[in-house]
């Protein structure tokens, strides 16, 4: 089916997953799927599902909802309006197309918020623990924080990492995530990978090296557990105070130790959807059309049986 991933640092987060999708009834599994999508000038969500245009159509309503509700000079917390509006669309669905068996379904939404969030001071505790180098700056935020908290309580001055998990059909009540992770769909094991490395990350400013080190770290998992529903493109995106930027890569293969390398596998980005190139096999691949377009999406998705999926 799907890995889906979402980690909040201290003023940006990240939103990752494969591109695979098993259909039901279907030899092969497809590696080419988009599962990523901007619903919010800051916000995207991915999404893990049994029934794939079942859930781009409630991706592209929502969507519309959120593109006529947005005010770029009003700051509205959009998240949760987008989460009722789901489950509502997720219901309208089930009854507009006679489905009766309500299809499962995860989505990740990830992004950042411009307002201070308070929550518990567990996390900047184990941060200040569990760092790797002796020589850990202590970052401006955290310091601030430091100096700010009331007992137990910290402050995380804007912009604030923001993730959430939203079950269907049945979505239990939980918090939203600021410093942490979240994972979804039949990968979510590598929640326990992530909680090796995820405190290192505040170590170094790393800027968008922080992409293609967690893209390493999925891929690696990817090959090793071999998940019959998992494979493919791993995709990466950072959201931060200055949008949405998908993480392009290019690996060398490098001789005698040099620095120059020949370019073996590079990974592009261009309106949307994706292109991987691997010069060594010749293999070029194309991610399939983005059916929810964020300034587009006006076009009904066509549901029908065959986009029934593993789960």
């Amino acid at each position: 089916m799907t890995m889906i991933v979402g980690l909040g640092f201290l003023d940006e987060s990240y939103l990752i997953s494969d591109s695979r999708i098993s259909y039901s009834g279907q030899k092969d599994p497809e590696d080419r799927l988009m599962k990523v999508f901007q619903v919010a000038p800051k916000m995207m969500v991915a999404f893990a599902s049994e029934h794939v245009y079942f859930t781009l159509e409630i991706l592209r309503r929502i969507t519309d909802y959120s593109l006529k509700n947005t005010n770029p000079k009003k700051a509205r917390f959009i998240l949760p309006h987008l989460v009722r509006k789901a489950n509502f669309e997720y219901n309208n669905l089930l009854t507009e197309y006679k489905i009766k068996t309500p299809p499962r379904m995860e989505f990740l939404y990830c992004g950042v918020v411009d307002k201070p969030q308070m929550f518990s001071s567990y996390l900047l505790d184990e941060i200040m623990k569990r760092r790797k180098s002796s020589s850990f700056m202590v970052p401006e935020k955290i310091g601030r924080a430091m100096m700010e908290r009331a007992v137990g309580i910290w402050s995380l001055s804007p912009p604030c990492p923001i993730i959430y998990k939203q079950l269907f059909p049945h979505n239990p009540s939980h918090p939203y995530i600021h410093l942490g992770y979240a994972t979804g769909g039949s990968g979510q094991e590598v929640f326990y990978e992530l909680e090796k490395e995820y405190y290192n990350f505040f170590d170094w400013d790393l800027g968008t090296t922080k992409g293609i080190i967690l893209e390493n770290i999925i891929d690696e998992y990817i090959k090793k557990n071999n998940i019959p529903t998992v494979g493919g493109i791993v995709q990466v995106w950072r959201i931060n105070n200055d949008g949405i930027t998908p993480i392009a890569y290019q690996r060398k293969h490098h001789k005698d130790n040099s620095d120059e390398g020949e370019v073996t596998r590079e990974l592009r980005f261009q309106d949307g959807n994706w292109t991987l190139t691997d010069y060594e096999s010749g293999e070029n691949l194309k991610s399939t059309r983005v059916l929810a377009d964020y300034f587009k999406p006006k076009k009904k998705t066509r549901i029908d049986k065959s986009s029934w999926s593993n789960y």
